[in-house]
């Protein structure tokens, strides 16, 4: 007899799901029917994967709107907890970058990368991670990044943010430890994939 895949019907976030590695996560969890929460600031992109996604899956719920905004993410929240009680998996996978020297770059520009790749990250457990707790349950996946282990030039504040996953993952691994949860950083090399337009 086939052994059924771990994700088979497990309830599972997703940020950043509209393009990219989120988009392929997506199609993948979705054929082990998994019960899908796919968030992205692209509604268009989202409403595209959705309709591919619900042809052999009817759980499959989207949500667009900015993962650095935590209002937003709350809404987000408290709408998941009216029919589910804590995600199995949560995929922090949102993330932009910005290519060029640090002496041409605005402040305006590190911020939005800081916002969305760190506090985008940030959000998703401060709201989540309680209720994993709670339950004694649960699996925390940050996509971090190569660069987020050796610096590459020309990256800086992409760099810089994915260096503060990479940390940020190590620390709450080991209290999530205490607590039956589980906390990993993914660290892709480089992926074609829309970041770099």
């Amino acid at each position: 007899m086939r052994q059924r895949s771990i994700f088979y019907k497990k309830t599972i976030i997703i940020t950043g799901a509209a393009s990219g590695i989120g988009k392929a996560l997506a199609r993948q969890l979705n054929a082990k029917r998994a019960r899908l929460y796919l968030v992205d600031l692209n509604e268009e992109g989202l409403q595209e994967l959705l309709e591919s996604l619900k042809k052999s899956n009817p759980n499959v719920f989207t949500f667009s709107f900015d993962v650095s905004d935590h209002q937003r993410f709350e809404a987000f929240y408290l709408e998941f907890l009216k029919t589910e009680t804590c995600p199995d998996y949560l995929f922090n996978n949102a993330g932009i970058g910005i290519g060029g020297e640090v002496k041409d770059f605005s402040i305006q520009s590190w911020k939005r990368v800081i916002d969305v790749n760190i506090y985008g990250t940030i959000n998703g457990i401060q709201l989540f991670y309680p209720l994993m707790v709670k339950n004694r349950k649960g699996h925390i996946v940050n996509v971090s990044s190569l660069a987020g282990l050796a610096p590459l030039p020309g990256e800086a504040p992409y760099v810089a943010s994915k260096y503060a996953i990479q940390g940020l993952t190590e620390a709450l691994e080991v209290e999530a430890s205490f607590y039956d949860v589980k906390v990993t950083a993914v660290c892709p090399g480089v992926v074609r994939t829309p970041i770099y337009r």
